[in-house]
Parts: C-alpha cells; sequence; structure tokens
C-alpha cells in the first residue's frame, strides 16, 4: 500500500495537472486510498488511515450518490475517512453533490445545467427514496451519529469560500475536516487558517 502511495505521488509531479484527476480516481476506485500522509490524526487505527469512501461510498451499484444512505453505510463499514464532493447552490450554501450536469439529473431527476436553490435542492426527492445532504447536515451527523468520523471535502469551484465557511462558522469541527485544494495558494490559505491535514491534488 505505501509503494502505491509513493507511486502516485511520482504521477502526480510528473503528469499534465488537467490528467491528475483521472489519476486521482484511479487511485481512489481501485485502491480506495487517499493519495496523503495523514499519520498526525492518532485517533484512527493505521489500517482506518489508509482508506477513504469516495463520494460518501458506494451505495449497491451506485456511486457518487453523497446521500445519507452512502455516508451511513460506509461509517457501519468501519469507514471513518469520508470524502463528499460540494458544490455551492445559487444563493452560496454548501450541499454534497457531484456537480449540477449529470448527476443533478441521474439521482433528482430535475433539468441538469442550472444551479439550483438551496430550498429548491431541499425539496428535491431523491430516486430510490433517498435523502440528500446539505453541508450543515453532514455537520449534525458527525456531531451526533458519526463521532470518529473525518470528512474530506471535494470542492473545486470555490474552494477559499468554502474553508472560509468551515473556520468561521464551524471551527469546533475544524479539526475533523480534511480540505482537498488544488493549487498550491489554496493548500497555503488552507494552512494560514488552521488545517492541522490537508490533501493537495
Amino acid at each position: 500500500m505505501e509503494n502505491l502511495i509513493v507511486f502516485a505521488f511520482v504521477l502526480y509531479n510528473f503528469i499534465n495537472p488537467s490528467y491528475r484527476t483521472n489519476v486521482d480516481s484511479f487511485f481512489y476506485n481501485k485502491y480506495n486510498i487517499v493519495i496523503e500522509d495523514l499519520n498526525s490524526i492518532h485517533e484512527l487505527t493505521e489500517q482506518e488511515k489508509k482508506f477513504v469512501s469516495h463520494a460518501g461510498g458506494k451505495y449497491g451499484e451506485f456511486t457518487y450518490v453523497n446521500n445519507y444512505e452512502a455516508l451511513k453505510n460506509s461509517y457501519d463499514r468501519g469507514f471513518r475517512l469520508i470524502e463528499l464532493d460540494i458544490e455551492f447552490t445559487s444563493d452560496g450554501y454548501p450541499v454534497m453533490l457531484h456537480s449540477w450536469d449529470g448527476f443533478i439529473t441521474s439521482y433528482f431527476g430535475v433539468e441538469s445545467g442550472r444551479t439550483y436553490s438551496y430550498n429548491q435542492f431541499k425539496s428535491f426527492k431523491m430516486v430510490h427514496g433517498w435523502h440528500q445532504l446539505t453541508f450543515d447536515d453532514v455537520i449534525k451527523y458527525m456531531d451526533s451519529e458519526f463521532t470518529d468520523m473525518y470528512l474530506i471535502t471535494d470542492t473545486k469551484n470555490d474552494n477559499r469560500k468554502l474553508l472560509d465557511l468551515i473556520k468561521n462558522k464551524y471551527s469546533y469541527m475544524q479539526k475533523r475536516i480534511i480540505p482537498q485544494v488544488y493549487s498550491q495558494d489554496e493548500y497555503m490559505y488552507a494552512k494560514e487558517l488552521g488545517f492541522d491535514n490537508i490533501i493537495y491534488t
């Protein structure tokens, strides 16, 4: 496993940045590992440190659902490092969603290619009777139900906005949130805000 992580770093250093998402997805989906050293998280076992449940985790045959059912399933299976995709609504609230494109249609049955408001997102009915998540929901569950879970964030549209929100509104949970960043500037910004563990992809 350690050799895979080193190999991933080598790929990241030498490939075109536009292909890094493909490498990231390959290691997540095939090996379920996160490409980062998280040894400073002492509460987790050595085994748990090496595995990440991506996009909330696979739920049945479905992936990238980012919903409560997938999150609970991953937690119940023993995952404690859980990554969720985050998009901002048209009125500026973070919700758990891979994108406003095809995924909003696949899992909510509404028109894709547009950004919906927070209230609209909350009012949508997910397929199979599933339950969508907002960022507030995830924090609530981390505080009450998944009390030893670490959240790995994945938002590519306005990462600084999310980092500021965590720092200003959820500072009590900041030690259990591991932001993914996508540039050196974002990495330095996260460090300045006091995040202990950061994934730079």
